[in-house]
């Protein structure tokens, strides 16, 4: 968002939002195109869906905007779909840390952004992954690095033809 001049813990009015998100996704498409695969990423448009969803309320939005807000998060949906082979999403750690640079402490907020997310998770139905559930760091790197290998063997034995007994 600072590269496109916004705040992005300020308040935004909803056409602006609509503007630098798709800025963000359009960027983040083309960085994705360029990268060596295979590929591990921290951010994906599910996520993206999350942070301008999680500004959508019943009141606060024209009517306006609601077409040009859904055609992003199908953008979202499709990028996803296209670019990515699996996405696990996690749940936010218990220890939020409060910086400049990240919204203030707002769980509710935060649990509906998560919600929205591991929602646009399941509405990716391309998409081979799932929700790692726990906060514990130890057990969040053992689900994460078992389900890239599972994935990657199933690649590969998709890729070469190859059984298991």
């Amino acid at each position: 968002m600072r590269q496109a001049g916004i705040n992005g813990v300020a308040d935004i009015p909803m056409i602006e939002r609509i503007k630098v998100q798709q800025f963000i996704l359009d960027r983040f498409i083309d960085n994705i195109q360029r990268a060596p695969r295979p590929s591990i990423t921290d951010r994906t448009p599910l996520d993206m869906i999350g942070y301008m969803l999680g500004e959508v309320t019943m009141h606060n939005t024209p009517q306006e905007l609601h077409e040009p807000i859904q055609t992003y998060v199908d953008n979202c949906i499709n990028a996803a779909e296209r670019y990515f082979d699996m996405a696990l999403i996690v749940r936010p750690l218990p220890n939020y840390k409060v910086q400049d640079s990240r919204p203030p402490l707002n769980p509710a907020y935060q649990t509906m952004v998560q919600f929205i997310i591991e929602g646009a998770g399941q509405n990716a139905t391309q998409l081979y992954g799932g929700i790692i559930q726990t906060t514990d760091f130890e057990e969040r790197c053992e689900a994460t690095c078992g389900a890239i290998k599972r994935r990657l063997a199933d690649l590969v034995r998709h890729k070469y033809g190859l059984t298991s007994h």
